[in-house]
C-alpha cells in the first residue's frame, strides 16, 4: 500500500514541468512525457486492482454475477485505457480516454454512499 502512495507521488511529479521558466510550452512537455506518465498511471491502476482483488475477493466470490463482472470490466478498462495512451499521440483520442476513466470510476464507486 505504500508503495502505491509513492507511484501516486511520482504521478504528480510527472503532471507538470519541474522548471518553470524552461517548461511553459505544457503541449511539449505532455508530449515528451505521457509514456512515462501513462505507465505510472497504469503501474497504480495494476495495484489498485490487485489489492482490490485482496481486500474485496472473498465478497467478489459471493457476489451476483453481475458485480463481478461489472469489477472486472471497471478494472480492466482502468488498466488498458492507459496503457492505449501510452501508445497514441492523438489529443482526440487522450481526451475520450480521460472521460473514459472518469466515467470508470464514476461507474465503479456509484453504489457506495456515505448515508
Amino acid at each position: 500500500m505504500v508503495g502505491e502512495l509513492f507511484i501516486v507521488f511520482l504521478i504528480a511529479a510527472a503532471s507538470l514541468p519541474d522548471d518553470p521558466e524552461t517548461g511553459r510550452d505544457l503541449n511539449k512537455f505532455y508530449s515528451g512525457n505521457r509514456l512515462y506518465f501513462w505507465g505510472l498511471i497504469a503501474l497504480f491502476q495494476a495495484g489498485y486492482t490487485v489489492l482490490g482483488i485482496y481486500f474485496a475477493g472473498g465478497l467478489l466470490s459471493r457476489a451476483p454475477a453481475y458485480w463481478r463482472i461489472a469489477f472486472i470490466g471497471q478494472m480492466s478498462l482502468q488498466i488498458v485505457v492507459p496503457l492505449i495512451l501510452m501508445m497514441l499521440r492523438s489529443r482526440v483520442v487522450h481526451y475520450v480516454g480521460i472521460a473514459v476513466l472518469f466515467a470508470t470510476a464514476a461507474w465503479h464507486y456509484a453504489p457506495y454512499s456515505i448515508n
